[in-house]
């Protein structure tokens, strides 16, 4: 019997917002205009609908997990050490934290990590769209210099927007990450008894660095 809630299950939840999603706003403007200008005709997809259709969800897939990957860069390189920054916290000792936090095992962590899953789509979410939505701005504006795109005025508007979209979403990625890192830092406060503070008191994990570049 087939499961109806599996749509609905966290992975496929993830998968179309942090993959999907993001990849379709970065791929479909270049794909649109400059590589298959067919796929804005309506007959198109009228002919050949579930092989236009597939190719689209295949190429949204792949451009997703690059501009993923481009998220993750952002939030390693910028977003996490604006935490550090904020906390004056060394970023090794942060790194430290977060390795602490993924070795707890108690009880309460597995009741938090549902709320902290939940925080983690939503910020990669955040990070995936700050990419997508660059990209999908020059091509936008490239569009309308090569004539082939929407009056200046629509794409004046339309550049404005997505860059508007990119400055909230860096914002909302910056306040997420250091709320994570607060809910981490409690969760290793109780699991641990490590002496932690928003000052940024060193840890006494012996676990070693890792790339967090994937999150949770």
């Amino acid at each position: 019997m087939m499961d109806i809630s599996s749509p609905l299950k966290p992975d496929v939840f993830r998968v179309v917002v942090v993959i999907l999603l993001p990849g379709m706003l970065a791929a479909f403007p270049w794909a649109a205009w400059f590589i298959w200008p067919a796929l804005l005709q309506v007959t198109t997809w009228q002919d050949a609908g579930v092989i236009v259709g597939a190719s689209v969800l295949a190429l949204s897939l792949v451009v997703g997990m690059i501009i993923e990957d481009v998220g993750s860069e952002i939030e390693v390189k910028y977003v996490d050490r604006y935490v550090c920054r904020t906390k004056s916290l060394a970023y090794s000792d942060f790194d430290q934290q977060w390795m602490s936090y993924l070795f707890t095992t108690s009880a309460e962590r597995f009741v938090a990590q549902r709320y902290v899953r939940a925080m983690v789509t939503r910020l990669k979410f955040e990070l995936s769209m700050i990419p997508a939505c660059t990209s999908a701005a020059f091509a936008i504006a490239l569009a309308w210099v090569k004539d082939v795109g929407f009056d200046w005025q629509t794409t004046l508007g339309l550049v404005i927007a997505t860059a508007a979209i990119a400055i909230y979403m860096l914002d909302q990625a910056r306040k997420g990450a250091w709320q994570l890192h607060e809910i981490r830092m409690e969760i290793c406060r109780r699991e641990l008894g490590i002496p932690l503070s928003s000052g940024g008191e060193k840890l006494t994990s012996t676990l070693p660095l890792t790339d967090r570049a994937h999150g949770d």
